[in-house]
């Protein structure tokens, strides 16, 4: 069934609406990617001072209002899924109702692709680093591939709507901890074996095996951070980790600086069959 063609000159509006919220909204996203490399290649040239100063006077206007951008639309989830779906109806709407020409069908399209390719260009990492050629990682926070954009956000932001915290291991590999986020609070279990994400439990075995991992072991282990002048891991591990009673598995908690955490279980550990 074809649509009248008076109808698509009502609706002709869309296009453009359509277009600008996308630009404005995600476009800007891929737009600061080329001005933090240029920001980032000036640093590391041996610049006078005054020009470095005139350089942070400039960009501080742009850099203050990206901050707040990022803080009122990319942070909270809902918030990102929600820009998301507009920005895709309203795309999808521009193309059925209005009708444009091809070169308006082909900025809709790509418009529409830059909502879906945001998670794959804002991709989340850990605080630390893990060198795959001693050790292995699993890291049950990471988010899923959709939610990546606003956890990246939130490290830029310095934004940390959640704090974990590690209780210790059962005699079945299992670790236990808590995570509280903001007035939401819970105890949940993690099997590395078989699991990819915290589950949550209503109640914590007792006497759970506590050994304390130090960071210079976690260091021989494998794990890095990824402040360059952090090396001792002071910054990204705020508190010792624990290891499981046979030593198979280290378990601890990574924070960016002011930023969000996460659980990071590795394999190896120190060991131990005797109960502290």
């Amino acid at each position: 069934m074809k649509l009248d063609p008076r109808h698509a000159v009502r609706y002709r509006w869309l296009t453009p609406a359509a277009l600008i919220f996308i630009a404005v909204v995600f476009g800007s996203r891929y737009a600061r990617i080329p001005f933090l490399l240029a920001l980032r290649a000036l640093t590391a040239l041996p610049l006078p001072s005054w020009f470095g100063q005139t350089v942070t006077v400039l960009i501080w206007p742009p850099f203050l209002g990206d901050f707040f951008f990022n803080l009122a639309f990319f942070s909270s989830l809902p918030v990102y899924l929600g820009l998301s779906l507009v920005g895709v109806v309203l795309g999808a709407a521009a193309l059925v109702l209005a009708r444009p020409r091809r070169p308006g069908r082909l900025a809709l399209l790509l418009a529409q692709a830059s909502i879906l390719a945001l998670p794959l260009v804002y991709t989340y990492r850990p605080a630390v680093t893990v060198d795959l050629t001693r050790t292995r990682a699993h890291v049950p926070t990471q988010p899923a591939p959709y939610a990546q954009v606003v956890k990246a956000t939130q490290v830029a932001v310095e934004l940390r709507r959640c704090d974990y915290s590690l209780l210790g291991w059962d005699d079945q590999d299992t670790l236990y901890g808590e995570e509280i986020c903001s007035e939401r609070h819970r105890y949940w279990s993690y099997y590395p074996l078989s699991e990819t994400r915290l589950g949550t439990v209503n109640t914590v075995p007792p006497d759970l095996f506590r050994q304390a991992v130090e960071r210079e072991q976690l260091l021989a282990l494998g794990v890095g951070s990824r402040v360059p002048t952090d090396e001792a891991l002071r910054l990204v591990v705020p508190e010792p980790g624990l290891t499981s009673r046979q030593g198979e598995w280290t378990a601890f908690v990574a924070r960016h600086i002011y930023g969000p955490e996460d659980v990071v279980v590795v394999t190896g550990g120190i060991g131990s069959t005797d109960r502290p």
